[in-house]
């Protein structure tokens, strides 16, 4: 935009030209009043009017009725231009290439997968990488025959919509409306029809065969977020009353705030669930042992080994969405469709929901909670927090 206009300040002498000169035709007509057009949009941005309405009268002077009307529209031509969105703006009925920016992303995880000592695999899949691990270490691939596509499951990261998006693609389930299944059930029966390693238990020669060629073979897809969005997104619905997995994790809330709270040794102490700051204390101090729902992305997905096709993130996710159903047959209203009235940006904007939590953290605590996370920051081109 900066450049636009400082093109058009070195055309403004040129237009002072047309204005005592504007006789030599009606196509140079034309072509300079097109540039002192831009001189006036150009003027006013800048709140400097009096220059262009000089330029204005000199050349209405020079122009019939007609010649004004083609300059206006004109005029209409390059504001429009120029007033054309940021680029991180995507208006609602355009789309920028999904394509290049899944490029962007996997070039980026591969460069940093090396420079963090990670490696990457750019070799042929094989599944003996992991059946090593106890199952739930491995990653967390779900599958459709149908659609030919893999997709790891990262808590938190939409997860939920995967599997029921697959169970409905696949026939698993009766009906085709993700809102009819349940949060639980989507989980039990993804685990049981659609989880990889379920699907073909054993190390029997068939069953690596069967696991490989879906690895090599399917589109591989991967989502994440903003690593310290996602943490307060567990705390919310994880740690306090209301959430999902309730009899679970209201225990592990209460474990929490038995061992972190900072009057857990006083007679004062009353038992409940942990505050944001205890449950932050509680994985500072255990970064190893996360739960799912906040654990880092390497341990979920293996990324650097993993080779995903496409990392979908969070805050593009109806992008992401858009493109994945092109690419897989899925219909898009299945997975995370658009707000047909909504624009969406490529920037990852801060919800005051998640912030708030984060803010009212004591600066030291922050910043070693962002320690613990700081490589997936690194793996997929987060910025840090502002808050920090």
């Amino acid at each position: 935009m900066q450049e636009k206009f400082e093109r058009m300040k070195n055309m403004k002498h040129t237009v002072l030209v047309i204005a005592l000169f504007c006789g030599v035709g009606l196509y140079m007509q034309y072509h300079w009043s097109t540039n002192y057009y831009k001189v006036q949009i150009m003027s006013e941005q800048g709140n400097n009017k009096s220059n262009a309405n000089q330029v204005q009268w000199n050349i209405m002077n020079c122009l019939n009725l007609s010649e004004v009307t083609e300059v206006l529209n004109v005029h209409k031509q390059v504001k429009s231009e120029i007033e054309k969105p940021d680029e991180q703006s995507i208006p609602k009925n355009l789309s920028p290439n999904m394509s290049e920016i899944a490029e962007e992303r996997s070039i980026h995880l591969q460069t940093m997968c090396k420079k963090l000592g990670y490696g990457y695999n750019n070799g042929t899949l094989s599944v003996s990488t992991w059946m090593g691990k106890p199952m739930l270490a491995r990653p967390r691939l779900y599958y459709s025959d149908k659609h030919k596509i893999v997709v790891c499951g990262v808590p938190k990261c939409g997860s939920t919509e995967w599997r029921k998006a697959l169970l409905i693609v696949e026939g698993d389930v009766n009906t085709t409306l993700p809102s009819e299944i349940e949060h639980e059930y989507a989980f039990t029966q993804a685990r049981k029809k659609r989880f990889l390693w379920e699907r073909f238990q054993g190390k029997t020669p068939q069953a690596y065969e069967e696991m490989n060629k879906r690895l090599n073979n399917y589109y591989r897809i991967m989502t994440v977020r903003e690593p310290l969005e996602r943490v307060v997104s567990a705390y919310i619905d994880k740690m306090l009353s209301g959430g999902s997995g309730e009899t679970y994790y209201k225990g592990h809330s209460e474990r929490i705030h038995k061992n972190f709270a900072p009057n857990k040794n006083s007679p004062s102490f009353k038992p409940g669930r942990a505050t944001f700051e205890e449950f932050v204390d509680s994985i500072i101090n255990n970064p190893g042992g996360l739960d799912i729902h906040w654990k880092l992305y390497n341990g979920i997905c293996d990324p650097c080994h993993m080779q995903y096709n496409y990392i979908a993130k969070l805050e593009t996710i109806s992008l992401d969405s858009e493109f994945l159903s092109m690419k897989s047959g899925i219909e898009n209203q299945l997975l995370f469709p658009r707000n047909s009235n909504a624009s969406v940006s490529l920037e990852h904007k801060w919800k005051d929901k998640y912030s708030v939590y984060l803010e009212k953290l004591p600066p030291k605590k922050l910043h070693d909670l962002y320690l613990v996370y700081r490589e997936q920051y690194k793996l997929f081109n987060y910025p840090p927090p502002p808050i920090l």
